[in-house]
């Protein structure tokens, strides 16, 4: 009979050793992997950035004939990148010309100029942290004009509109909050006088021509 107990004593406590340890497996947490999953770098979207640069500009045909090259150009500008691929811009330059008009003497030229274009981004992946962003751009403009007559003691007024497309790059610096901007367009405005010839030197049938533009300058991304 002692026998018997003691095997039956023995079978218990075997049984909830193994229930113990069954209970410890199942309390226990799978190990977890200490590798983080790798992060993709945000597009450049949904940003807006402020620039200020400089340039030249320069108008073909008898336009250019008749216009020096232009000084130093101021231009500011603002962008809003939208999308990854599409983008918008608008911004602000003045210019400064001068030529010798017939029989009217020496001329001085200002232009001042209001933009809005639209870009299309050729990297969508464009890095925010940093990188190049290149991209095509087509726009419109408001010109204003005034020319003095230093012979005359005159100032003459003239607004035209413009039409505009080229092509730039943008490239972000490291950290994704300044960068650069250079940028290279062609097109036209359209100056109401550009056909009359009250003061065209002699030979120009018309002051037509194209306006080919260059830009370089730095930017601040929000």
């Amino acid at each position: 009979m002692l026998k018997i107990l003691s095997l039956a004593a023995l079978c218990t406590l075997s049984t909830a050793a193994l229930a113990a340890d069954s209970d410890q497996e199942i309390l226990l947490e799978p190990p977890q992997s200490t590798a983080e999953a790798p992060q993709e770098s945000a597009p450049l979207a949904h940003r807006i950035s402020l620039g200020i640069g400089s340039g030249v500009n320069n108008f073909t045909g008898n336009m250019g004939k008749l216009y020096s090259h232009s000084s130093a150009v101021l231009d500011v500008r603002g962008e809003w990148a939208f999308t990854p691929v599409f983008g918008a811009r608008v911004g602000a330059d003045l210019a400064g010309y001068s030529f010798n008009a017939q029989p009217s003497g020496a001329v001085e030229v200002k232009t001042q100029s209001l933009q809005a274009a639209a870009q299309v981004h050729f990297l969508s992946t464009a890095l925010i942290s940093s990188g190049f962003d290149p991209y095509a751009t087509a726009g419109g403009s408001a010109t204003f004009r005034t020319q003095t007559f230093q012979d005359y003691n005159s100032v003459e007024k003239d607004n035209a509109v413009g039409l505009n497309a080229g092509m730039g790059t943008n490239y972000l610096m490291a950290g994704g909050k300044l960068g650069l901007f250079a940028e290279a367009t062609a097109g036209q405005i359209f100056f109401a006088d550009r056909y009359e010839q009250a003061y065209l030197e002699s030979g120009l049938a018309d002051s037509t021509g194209m306006l080919l533009t260059g830009r370089l300058g730095v930017k601040y991304y929000f």
